[in-house]
């Protein structure tokens, strides 16, 4: 692969946004660098260095300048812009950033919001996805008249009403969270839904409210607002057979984890149930502790929440005596003593570095997702791509 690198204007930025950073406009010859010219900035204050990627093969077609540039004439910017793999990338910009409009610092935001998106999509699916260039403009929204939108809401209350009926004739006999997800994986829910849950890596159940609109509405819809079984609700309601990290809005989550566990073989062990129980106790007892020392007398919830936060922050401060070392998140997804230990130590990272503390939380997913090595390279670029806009845009941001 070779890398090729150019100096834009802002006119240019704007033109390239409008092509998702895929191609080049037609109209006239493009000059590239093979090497990153450092002294760049001094000759053209005010420009973009982007890169772009070819293939190393396809170099021969176009022309190389005695000054070790590449050279493609206008009648030839077509064809490279087949020839460019993945996408053109921002990598900085050099002057004054007061003189840039708003508008570049949009598209700035756009391209920083993709990368972004990119990278957590490959760490939150088990096949890795890769999202394409367009990802964020795929859309299948088209205008719609009053009439037809107002036909659509009656559809779709029609619908909820036959659902409420079908809901109720399926969840009656039902009265565990175990048996709401037996019945979810062999009777309710199709292979796609089975593949989509599957893909999801582990990640993702560290991850408060990911499916809320998703599987958790589904959920909620089927064993909660219609469901009268008092004997599951209670069950639903008291159930603390593994620890959950996102339990819902009714409890649906504590379903949709169970679910994942079961088909991503990921169930706690009985041994490692002992010891989440025994950290709840010791847990317990030291926010017991650490409550009666407080003037607690008619707390408002605001100050209730802060109250906590300010338990679990002193805990990871080590102000106050911790609970067992070994942490009940990791725990109940049987990972080794390793793994939480390296998970556990980025935990103070974040603590004590805040300047790099998204770049600790990312390298906490990587741990989760358990990459391979191959995957690690990939991760790397991605976290390169995101994390160059997202620098890049807090630069401009803090002059305009």
């Amino acid at each position: 692969m070779t890398t090729l690198y150019k100096l834009i204007s802002e006119k240019e930025l704007l033109e390239l946004g409008g092509t998702l950073f895929k191609k080049f406009v037609p109209g006239l010859p493009l000059t590239f660098d093979v090497n990153i010219q450092q002294d760049n900035h001094l000759k053209d204050p005010g420009m973009f260095l982007i890169q772009c990627e070819i293939e190393e093969h396809e170099i021969s077609g176009f022309k190389t300048l005695n000054t070790g540039e590449l050279r493609v004439e206008t009648d030839k910017v077509p064809l490279f812009n087949t020839l460019i793999v993945d996408k053109i990338k921002i990598l900085d910009f050099f002057g004054n950033t007061e003189d840039l409009t708003e508008e570049s610092l949009e598209v700035l935001e756009k391209e920083e919001r993709f990368f972004k998106t990119r990278l957590d999509i490959f760490l939150e699916t088990n096949n890795r996805t890769m999202i394409p260039y367009d990802y964020l403009d795929q859309s299948d929204c088209t205008d719609s008249t009053e009439k037809e939108i107002e036909q659509s809401i009656k559809e779709i209350a029609e619908e909820q009403k036959i659902f409420a009926r079908i809901a109720k004739e399926k969840t009656s006999n039902i009265n565990t969270v175990e048996e709401a997800a037996y019945f979810l994986i062999h009777e309710d829910l199709d292979e796609k839904q089975i593949r989509q849950i599957k893909n999801k890596s582990i990640v993702t159940q560290f991850k408060r409210g990911y499916d809320h609109f998703g599987l958790g509405m589904y959920l909620r819809n089927l064993f909660i607002y219609p469901n009268e079984n008092k004997i599951f609700l209670d069950h639903l309601k008291n159930y603390d057979a593994h620890y959950v990290i996102d339990r819902g809005e009714h409890g649906e989550g504590i379903i949709a984890d169970l679910v994942w566990r079961i088909l991503n073989d990921r169930q706690t062990t009985a041994e490692n149930q002992k010891e989440i129980i025994e950290n709840q106790k010791a847990a317990a007892k030291l926010w017991e502790e650490f409550y009666n020392k407080k003037n607690t007398e008619n707390l408002s919830p605001d100050a209730q929440y802060n109250l906590m936060d300010e338990f679990v922050t002193l805990i990871k401060e080590g102000s106050l005596k911790k609970t067992p070392s070994r942490d009940s998140r990791l725990l109940s997804y049987n990972f080794e003593d390793k793994i939480m230990d390296q998970y556990l130590e980025l935990d103070t990272k974040k603590q004590a570095d805040k300047e790099h503390y998204m770049e600790y939380v990312y390298r906490q997913k990587v741990i989760l997702a358990e990459l391979s090595e191959n995957e690690l390279l990939i991760y790397d670029q991605l976290w390169k791509d995101y994390s160059t806009l997202e620098n890049l845009v807090s630069k401009i941001e803090q002059k305009l």
